[in-house]
């Protein structure tokens, strides 16, 4: 996909970064500014619609990729968290 067509998708969607980025802090994930978390889907999704089809319907595409994250950064803290209570056992 061209750089263009991936700034015009990319733009069209833009709004939805920032209500998913409000809304994963809302769910009591402080741990990243909102406008990170809105910058790092933006990055996400660049990067995953290279492997996009256009037969699968956009939002959908970029809302699987953003759910990916958020799993992501969850499984990350989780571990992160498991790790500093075990040394503080230690």
């Amino acid at each position: 996909m061209r750089k263009k067509e991936k700034e015009k998708l990319l733009f069209k969607f833009e709004k939805d970064f920032v209500i998913k980025a409000r809304y994963f802090k809302a769910l009591g994930f402080n741990f990243m500014a909102e406008e990170d978390l809105a910058q790092e889907l933006r990055i996400k999704s660049w990067k995953a619609l290279d492997k996009w089809k256009k037969e699968i319907a956009i939002k959908g595409f970029l809302n699987q990729v953003c759910r990916n994250y958020f799993t992501d950064l969850i499984r990350k803290r989780k571990k992160e968290i498991k790790t500093v209570s075990l040394k503080d056992e230690g």
